[in-house]
């Protein structure tokens, strides 16, 4: 199947009405036409709301953001006072309602803001005429955001084509140019996620490992992507820049065991004999694949855990605060 996905860009309030005919007002950010041959058969819309806003659309499931259709939330969760940013999809039946009349990207922008203004009785306008695709949220100092996707978000394309035109110039990408993607050698695919990342890296001699820096917000991290070929797997480690003395190695120990078990994804760990501290995230795809999505939240994962928790390992390192207290300090943050 060949696909296009055109994106236009919008700066501007939009009404929605919930099934009680409540006001729901968004900053649309963007509508994006799915091509398919040469016809568009779909449309996703993307818009910010604020935190209080998105509480009463998250309790209400409203956009069909059903709670049972959702992914694990990816990231440190949603932070009160930053907007929140959704992308949801047009159920088939009402797209001809939104094809009826614009052609050109000014006229879409026109057709859709004069319909919002003065048509509030239009399907395209009721939340339930829309579901769910991703619910993002930015964080500080980080390239990546915290958030979760549902199921219809997860089916809509191959999570490892880059559909945006914006920035890619081709038009179309072709079954076969997937497919050739999809059977490459594990570590090619990991060396071709940083290269579009535009992360610089070295190989550590013959072994199927990179090492790498990222530049957090509080230290340069060390980091390493090995990947176990035979056993298909990809382990990324982020390296803590302060290194654990003898004597306060048990206390991190503590510290470590109290953050593990508030992490959903990867962990600590220390080694006792040297005192190097790193936070780890590995995946095994053995029968599957591995791809760009699977890639992008394991490593921002473990560089969000490290700049996270950062500070309470220094504290209790140079012995400012105890492993509970600085434990209780990151959480309250």
């Amino acid at each position: 199947m060949t696909l296009h996905k055109k994106n236009i860009h919008f700066n501007a309030d939009l009404v929605f009405y919930d099934q009680q005919n409540n006001p729901i007002t968004v900053n649309l950010q963007q509508l994006t036409l799915i091509d398919t041959y040469g016809e568009v058969t779909g449309c996703n819309m993307t818009f910010i709301v604020n935190y209080d806003l998105y509480q009463k659309i998250d309790t209400e499931e409203l956009f069909g953001l059903n709670q049972k259709i959702r992914s694990v939330n990816f990231g440190d969760g949603f932070k009160p006072g930053k907007d929140i940013e959704i992308e949801v999809e047009l159920l088939g039946e009402y797209l001809p309602e939104l094809l009826r009349e614009a052609r050109s990207d000014d006229e879409w922008r026109d057709y859709l803001l004069d319909l919002g203004q003065s048509q509030s009785e239009s399907n395209l306008f009721k939340t339930e005429s829309w579901r769910g695709l991703y619910v993002k949220q930015q964080l500080d100092g980080m390239p990546i955001k915290t958030g979760y996707m549902t199921f219809w978000g997860a089916e809509q394309f191959p999570s490892e084509v880059e559909l945006d035109f914006s920035i890619n110039n081709e038009e179309f990408i072709a079954d076969a140019g997937i497919e050739e993607k999809k059977n490459q050698a594990l570590f090619e695919v990991v060396c071709n996620f940083f290269d579009d990342e535009g992360w610089s890296y070295s190989q550590m001699g013959n072994e199927s490992t990179l090492q790498l820096y990222y530049h957090g917000d509080h230290e340069k991290l060390a980091c390493y992507a090995r990947v176990r070929e035979d056993f298909d797997q990809f382990i990324f480690y982020v390296l803590c820049p302060v290194n654990v003395n003898d004597e306060r190695r048990l206390v991190i120990a503590e510290f470590i065991t109290r953050a593990n078990y508030g992490i959903t994804i990867g962990n600590f760990e220390m080694d006792f004999a040297d005192g190097e501290l790193r936070f780890k995230s590995s995946i095994d795809v053995e029968g599957d694949r591995l791809t760009t999505a699977l890639i992008r939240n394991l490593v921002y994962n473990n560089l969000i855990m490290m700049n996270k928790y950062l500070p309470g390992i220094v504290a209790v390192i140079d012995d400012h605060a105890s492993p509970l207290e600085a434990i209780a300090t990151l959480q309250s943050i």
